[in-house]
């Protein structure tokens, strides 16, 4: 039985004998399809589309013109509809008429204007666009509700501006298609949409605000960054919070004390919050932050606080992060007191024990390599832990754990902390690591392996990996990625 609502494009209605699984003359065939389209049942109907693409694709008049017959003699919108969405109508004028026809017909099923539309936008993006832009947004059928729902997804033009910004302040539409039109201009390249983006933050509705400030977020620049600081005054917790990682994302300096501000006064539940504040103030880097993420991370080996462990795991990371950034001992410090408080601990503190490691690792602590790699070296230790060890070792270019880090990437291939010695022998960043790293290539049993051997070999930036990454750039496997490795050479 055909799915008369959902059938994808691709999707195959059953094959009716006489179609499909005999070979007829073509005349025969269409004559056949002709009779299904005038006189059959919906389902004969959907079946005769389906045999008409299958078996006419590629005669663009008879596709057409049957295309145009379907329009304009069914009355059943549900075969209008699948129509419209199997047949590949060819690049023409008369194409892009029937199309606009369809679409721009007030009384047209909504479903059959939305198929027409995404046909219209594959042929002629020019065109559909200048079609939804005429669309009267005082109509609140949901027919004009479909153009303007394609508009929203299809455009990406400046000259768009001001008709998704009447979209995103009309109050009369739906909240999803405002906030649409607000996601749509933030995909438009420049500045041009910020200051109605800023304005949309304060909306009434909480999914067209969020959807405003997530725009902004995706556009870096400074003019999109101020416009960002509003959010974070936000009556919406979850509108702050996407501010607060658009802003660490751009390490804002100026959104700073505020983002201090606001994780001191943030509520004890508001964990994914203060998170997100906590995250923004490590991107950001600042050793100014510094005591307010120690505080964040201090309690942490009290099992009292082990429901908030996540907020206390962020604020390590962000310690590691303005460490490496800033050199700051006492950050490392900091972390190195906690890598001792919380070693030996129960279960309960191997995430922030975890965490630690990757900060040590991150800030590039050599002093801490001794003790990491008794973890990496032991066999009993949480399995978890030991792979963050190796890591960290490699992201540390600990030169004494090299030979050690070695044997572990050639052991068997399905092993955890294999993958992690080869993924820490890329950070090692040296010819060294490239030699070892090329002589394992030539062992890899599994594709898997590749793909890791070939990432690593890439991330030492030694000009040894460059004759071997060449070849494989049209692999099926690894091409993508000794081409992403070939490109800092560049």
């Amino acid at each position: 039985m055909v799915c008369f609502d959902g059938p994808e494009e691709g999707s195959r209605p059953e094959e009716p004998v006489s179609d499909s699984n005999l070979k007829v003359p073509k005349d025969t065939l269409l004559t056949e399809i002709l009779n299904k389209l005038n006189n059959g049942t919906r389902e004969e109907k959907l079946e005769a589309v389906y045999a008409l693409k299958e078996h006419f694709s590629r005669d663009d008049a008879i596709i057409l013109n049957l295309a145009d017959h379907i329009i304009d003699s069914e009355n059943d919108p549900q075969v209008r509809e699948y129509a419209l969405r199997q047949l590949r109508l060819p690049d023409s004028e008369k194409s892009v008429e029937l199309l606009l026809h369809v679409f721009m017909e007030p009384n047209e099923a909504s479903m059959v204007r939305s198929a027409a539309a995404r046909r219209l936008i594959e042929i002629n993006p020019e065109v559909a666009l200048a079609a939804f832009e005429e669309i009267s947004l005082e109509d609140p059928r949901d027919s004009v509700l479909t153009g303007i729902d394609e508009y929203t997804r299809a455009v990406n033009s400046r000259s768009a501006v001001p008709k998704l910004s009447e979209i995103l302040f009309n109050e009369k539409l739906p909240p999803a298609f405002r906030a649409a039109a607000a996601e749509a201009l933030g995909r438009i390249d420049g500045n041009d949409a910020v200051y109605d983006l800023s304005d949309a933050i304060s909306d009434a509705d909480f999914e067209v605000s969020r959807a405003a400030v997530t725009a902004l977020a995706g556009i870096h620049s400074s003019e999109s960054a101020e416009a960002l600081l509003k959010g974070l005054d936000s009556l919406y917790s979850e509108v702050v919070k996407t501010a607060a990682y658009g802003l660490g994302q751009m390490e804002h300096e100026d959104a700073r004390p505020r983002l201090e501000e606001l994780s001191q006064n943030a509520a004890t539940h508001q964990h994914e919050l203060k998170k997100a504040l906590i995250f923004a103030l490590g991107k950001i880097g600042s050793e100014e932050s510094l005591p307010l993420l120690m505080d964040a991370a201090t309690q942490v080996a009290s099992p009292e606080y082990n429901d908030k462990l996540s907020v206390r795991e962020e604020a390590i990371k962000a310690i590691g992060r303005i460490a490496k950034r800033t050199g700051s001992r006492e950050a490392i410090r900091f972390l190195r007191e906690v890598f001792s408080s919380a070693q030996g601990k129960d279960t309960r503190y191997y995430r922030l024990f975890n965490q630690v490691i990757d900060a040590l690792g991150e800030a590039g602590d050599i002093e801490s390599g001794g003790e990491l790699l008794k973890i990496a070296q032991n066999r009993w230790a949480d399995p978890d832990t030991r792979m963050r060890a190796v890591y960290a070792l490699g992201k540390m270019r600990y030169q004494a754990a090299f030979d050690f880090v070695v044997e572990l990437s050639r052991q068997d291939e399905q092993l955890g902390t294999t993958v992690w010695a080869i993924r820490a022998l890329g950070e090692f960043k040296s010819d060294q690591a490239a030699e070892q790293l090329i002589e394992l290539l030539g062992t890899c049993r599994y594709d898997s392996t590749r793909r890791e051997v070939v990432r690593a070999l890439g991330k030492t930036g030694s000009i040894k990996a460059v004759p071997v990454l060449g070849p494989l750039m049209d692999d099926p496997v690894v091409g993508e990625l000794a081409r992403a490795g070939l490109r800092q050479f560049s």
